[in-house]
């Protein structure tokens, strides 16, 4: 393969996989610090972005650094299936719903019900007035 040609393609994979690992790290890390460290979503959000540049920046320098394709693109597949096995594990502790969550819904759902009721009987009523009138 011809030097021009490495380079060509090792420019697309630090743009392309430096982007795909970047967004991984963002989705996986989310969960993974809502649950495990406790933070806020908005919290983890903002850490997981700000991280999600360095992890950017660490794809392009080692995409020049390293000896062959064949290693850079091994490493990127290596850490995907980590950010993946990151966010499996954290996912369905974050879906978890205890029984103060669900009393806390169910009373939401509660209220939301009957206040949809008493509009709409108000709305009943005010027409029956009108008609009688």
């Amino acid at each position: 393969m011809t030097h021009s040609k490495q380079v060509w393609l090792r420019c697309i994979t630090a743009t392309v996989g430096g982007y795909a690992i970047s967004t991984g790290f963002s989705i996986a890390l989310v969960p993974a610090l809502t649950v495990w460290l406790n933070y806020t979503l908005s919290t983890s959000v903002l850490i997981t972005t700000m991280l999600s540049y360095l992890c950017y920046f660490i794809v392009i320098i080692l995409s020049f650094c390293l000896p062959t394709l064949l290693s850079l693109w091994r490493n990127l597949f290596i850490f995907c299936a980590l950010l993946l096995a990151c966010y499996q594990m954290a996912i369905p502790n974050s879906l978890h719903v205890n029984s103060k969550t669900e009393s806390v819904l169910s009373m939401m759902s509660k209220q939301t019900i009957s206040h949809s009721i008493t509009t709409i009987n108000s709305h009943t009523l005010n027409l029956t007035y009108s008609n009688n009138s």
